[in-house]
């Protein structure tokens, strides 16, 4: 009986030490955002939309002040220029709503009027391929602008016959970031678990999933940091727990692990997959949020400070709270849902520190992975109840 309650009490110690957050890793990986951020706000060379990412890491981390806020001075500066096409502009909004910006008038400039101007009213597309479509249904809900109902039933007429959407064409395969993505883009816009479309690309992902519970850019693909943490994203947004059945593999494989075990141990950064040696600014950009259980459009985290922004440079600890699950529960059951219920964001100027407050729609991480240790536990103590009543007796 001892031996018994010994295990049961080791199981659900490891499985409490699983389902904690992963505040440590999300915490390292903001820094290193942040080492890796140039005086001029951006991250080396990268272009306004990969710099938007970048801003969109730094709020899954909870960075909220110096160093989004240089970002986002540099999405001011070079966004007018550089966001020509739909997923530039749909990842300027993004990122422009979750630091707690008027994504209506940032920089003088309005990127929800100039995302409109990319749509194809006769065809539903913001562009001829899968993620810039899915982007902008995005963008979209998180300025609380009406989406056009073609354009979710052409981003729903992309989905090939496995289930998975494509980056381009279902000649090519079924990519997982592209699924993930249609599936935010889908919860956002009212589409719910009732839609056949909704629930076809979730069976891709489990099939699609690897042994280590991680995602390659395809299925029977390498696992890839990329694919795992948008993977991540779309479970999140499910409302999911990435620790529970299918996507917890075994006691030692599921996502959240199969993606930290990609991450940098010295700088805290994300390598792109297990070949890769050195970690890279877009990857762990890109990791983020999956990692924090988070899904898109980001809503602003509550400030927590990174005292260091200067490039090469290590920022001082950031104590993080609770990461945040993605969004709700799917509202609507309908397939050609029109205008997301979503609140009226805040209009400030890109220059000043953000303390917007958290999401209420985020919640922590699932604790369902729990339930099969605890019921191991009540059993033990079953158990030593009618023992007891023998020994009396």
């Amino acid at each position: 009986m001892a031996a018994l309650l010994a295990a049961s009490t080791a199981l659900l110690g490891i499985a409490v030490a699983h389902a904690a957050p992963p505040d440590d890793a999300i915490a390292r990986a903001g820094k290193y955002l942040v080492a890796r951020q140039t005086a001029d706000g951006g991250w080396m060379s990268q272009p306004v939309e990969q710099v938007a990412e970048g801003a969109l890491g730094l709020v899954s981390a909870s960075i909220t002040d110096a160093p989004l806020t240089k970002a986002l001075n540099y999405i001011a500066e070079h966004g007018p220029a550089d966001a020509t096409r739909a997923s530039q502009t749909a990842r300027v909004i993004l990122a422009v709503v979750a630091a707690g910006k008027n994504p209506r008038d940032f920089g003088k400039v309005d990127y929800v009027g100039r995302l409109r101007t990319y749509y194809n009213p006769t065809n539903g597309n913001y562009d001829p391929s899968t993620d810039p479509n899915s982007l902008s249904i995005l963008a979209l809900a998180a300025a609380k602008d009406p989406i056009p109902g073609h354009a979710i039933g052409s981003l729903q007429d992309r989905q090939c016959s496995d289930g998975g959407f494509p980056r381009a064409a279902c000649l090519l395969g079924s990519d997982v970031t592209s699924t993930s993505l249609v599936l935010e883009a889908l919860t956002a816009a009212g589409v719910g678990p009732s839609d056949p479309v909704y629930g076809k690309a979730r069976g891709y992902l489990a099939t699609a999933q690897n042994a280590d519970g991680g995602f390659g850019p395809g299925a029977g693909q390498a696992t890839e940091a990329v694919p795992t943490a948008t993977g991540l994203s779309a479970i999140a947004v499910m409302g999911e727990s990435p620790e529970s059945l299918p996507w917890r593999k075994s006691p030692n494989a599921d996502p959240v692990l199969a993606l930290l075990a990609l991450q940098d141990t010295t700088t805290g950064g994300f390598r792109p997959d297990a070949s890769t040696t050195a970690p890279d600014d877009l990857t762990t950009a890109r990791a983020l949020p999956g990692l924090a259980g988070r899904a898109l459009p980001l809503r602003p985290s509550p400030p927590k400070p990174a005292t260091t922004t200067t490039q090469g440079a290590v920022a001082t600890s950031t104590t993080l709270g609770q990461p945040i699950r993605g969004a709700t529960v799917p509202r609507s059951r309908t397939t050609r849902t029109t205008k997301p219920a979503v609140e009226e964001t805040t209009t400030t100027q890109p220059d000043v520190t953000l303390a917007a407050p958290a999401n209420r729609g985020d919640s922590g991480r699932s604790l369902i992975g729990l339930l099969p240790f605890v019921a191991t536990l009540f059993g033990a103590g079953a158990v030593g109840v009618v023992l007891r009543r023998r020994a009396r007796t």
